[in-house]
């Protein structure tokens, strides 16, 4: 859905900058597919388990969200430094169409799934089509692409009123971002202004609430570390630090400073310029991982239906193996849609 490139180093954009006036080239970084699809797959793993459980194995998933977003932001805020002359309109329209519409497509989807478990398995009231469904959609993760598209415009336009600015300055707003991020992460979510309002749309808020700091930081990020290279020293230590927040979230619920910091920190550890054959070899099927994202809800939905009416008893190897069927079906069904153009926007 974003751009997948870092900048190339300080010393080959002075060269290219003396030659030509024209965008800056970047080069494609396959680690960042990879920790996207690490963190497409790890959402699948928090949703197969019982959420909300101090405890549960799937807490440990709890850093991609926040993962998702400091990585998208900081890709758009990367291309706006690299083209900063880039229009809204057709960025506007691009996002549109590769967020919403597919969004638009799975809720469509989830609806006549929910419609079939209600109508012929559970044999109950089917929760009614609301106005909220147009940001919370019909599946627990289609609520993020609304998000994100809404995000990615309010971004877009900081990025493109701060990037043109010196560095210093402009390493000054990265700087406010990230603390005012981090402040927003310490902080209890107040919605007042719609306190008795559609419970669909509180919880669009809710979620978004949260995740505003990661996004912030994202922006904060991609300033900073602008045409500079990630040690291995730093990267292997953002993944440390992301596993220690993940590890303290799962024995002690969810805290979302720590949710942020694990989003950041796992960033830092994805920007690591590796070009290892597994990294290599998930950046040749970039639709997976947002494929994998979409169309999770309405798979594991089906999955967990079948074996609710099998009778089999709740229980954690039950629950890993409900991820593990329902991972090679989401995999299976993002190869058979990129198949044909009719179905390939449906990935994202």
């Amino acid at each position: 859905m974003t751009d997948n490139t870092i900048d190339i180093p300080s010393a080959a954009i002075a060269t290219i900058a003396s030659t030509t006036p024209a965008v800056l080239p970047a080069v494609r970084n396959p680690m960042i597919d990879a920790c996207r699809m690490v963190a497409a797959i790890a959402i699948l793993w928090m949703h197969s388990w019982e959420a909300g459980h101090i405890g549960q194995p799937g807490e440990i998933g709890r850093f991609a969200v926040p993962f998702f977003t400091v990585a998208a932001i900081y890709l758009l805020t990367a291309s706006m430094l690299r083209n900063r002359n880039r229009p809204f309109g057709p960025y506007l329209a691009s996002r549109f169409n590769r967020l919403y519409i597919p969004f638009l497509a799975w809720s469509v989807l989830g609806l006549a799934a929910m419609w079939i478990k209600h109508r012929f398995i559970a044999h109950t009231a089917m929760e009614s089509i609301n106005p909220a469904m147009l940001l919370l959609g019909t599946s627990f993760q289609l609520w993020y692409l609304p998000f994100l598209f809404l995000t990615c415009i309010a971004l877009f336009l900081l990025s493109k009123a701060t990037t043109s600015l010196r560095p210093a300055p402009r390493a000054l707003t990265a700087i406010v971002a990230l603390a005012i991020g981090c402040a927003f992460s310490l902080m209890p979510r107040i919605i007042p202004l719609i306190g008795n309002g559609p419970a669909g749309l509180r919880m669009f808020l809710a979620f978004s609430w949260d995740a505003v700091p990661s996004a912030l930081c994202g922006y904060g990020l991609a300033i900073l570390l602008h045409g500079r290279k990630i040690g291995e020293a730093p990267a292997f230590l953002g993944l440390v630090i992301t596993i220690a927040c993940m590890a303290i979230v799962t024995l002690h619920g969810r805290i979302n400073f720590l949710e942020t910091v694990s989003g950041v920190t796992f960033m830092i550890f994805a920007l690591l310029d590796r070009h290892g054959p597994l990294a290599a070899g998930l950046a040749k099927y970039p639709f997976l991982i947002y494929g994998t994202y979409l169309c999770q809800g309405v798979v594991l939905e089906a999955v967990q239906t079948l074996a609710y009416r099998a009778h089999f008893k709740s229980s954690p190897p039950l629950q890993a193996t409900v991820f593990t069927i329902t991972a090679v079906l989401c995999i299976a069904l993002c190869f058979a849609l990129n198949r044909s153009k009719a179905t390939r926007w449906m990935l994202g």
